[in-house]
């Protein structure tokens, strides 16, 4: 899951249930996830759900891809 603090909101995204098998570049997709949904826009939860759903992936493959 995640937290985003933007002034005195909190947002939270529950993690997505997967069969991790490594969990190398997760945080570099959900960030580039959440970074490419935000520019487009601006949206702060649907941006969360992006880099969740993007790093969700990458977690079930060994390695980066």
């Amino acid at each position: 899951g995640s937290l985003v603090f933007a002034g005195s909101t909190v947002y939270k995204q529950k993690a997505k249930k997967v069969n991790a098998v490594d969990a190398t570049g997760a945080g570099d997709a959900y960030i580039a996830g959440f970074l490419t949904s935000y520019a487009e826009d601006k949206n702060i939860q649907t941006a969360m759900q992006a880099g969740t759903d993007l790093a969700s992936q990458v977690i079930t493959k060994l390695g980066t891809y």
